[in-house]
């Protein structure tokens, strides 16, 4: 896939006494930044390994859903796959970490209107609480990278 659909995700950081081995992970993902002008690095964490990591390949775009902390649900900007990684988090217990390139700036869009937008092209995206999927059409793909600008601007064209 070019694409990948990531939903169910909520904001929250690595936890503070994970932080040392995060940072390591982070600054190897740091140097893989294409445009660090205008990108940083991204991550979404996981404290058991999904499904989809098997599938997901470096270059590859992510788009995520997250709630956010009035409850309500937003899809992120398109932000490209830097790697996937893991560390041991001193309980025996490991966490796994895909990185991601983001642009530092970007719009937020309402999951309601990303629902509007995709609902009779993917219908299995038009749900009040979207599941993890690779998009696998280069066209369905690409009418969702478009929907936003270069510069992570939400883009006026439907």
């Amino acid at each position: 896939a070019k694409l990948w659909f990531i939903g169910g995700l909520v904001y929250r950081d690595v936890p503070d006494a994970e932080a040392t081995a995060f940072k390591v992970i982070e600054a190897r993902a740091a140097a893989k930044l294409k445009n660090p002008t205008r990108t940083e690095v991204g991550y979404v964490h996981y404290a058991r390994r999904p499904k989809y990591f098997g599938l997901v390949r470096d270059g590859d775009w992510v788009v995520e859903c997250v709630r956010d902390s009035d409850g309500r649900r937003v899809i992120e900007a398109p932000a490209q796959v830097l790697g996937q990684d893991d560390y041991d988090r001193k309980s025996g217990k490991r966490r796994y970490v895909l990185m991601l390139e983001k642009m530092k700036s970007f719009q937020k869009m309402p999951l309601s209107r990303f629902r509007g937008r995709v609902g009779k092209r993917l219908p299995q995206l038009d749900r009040p609480s979207p599941r993890t999927r690779p998009i696998l059409s280069d066209e369905d793909a690409d009418a969702i990278l478009r929907m936003w600008n270069e510069s992570g601007r939400l883009s006026r064209k439907r």
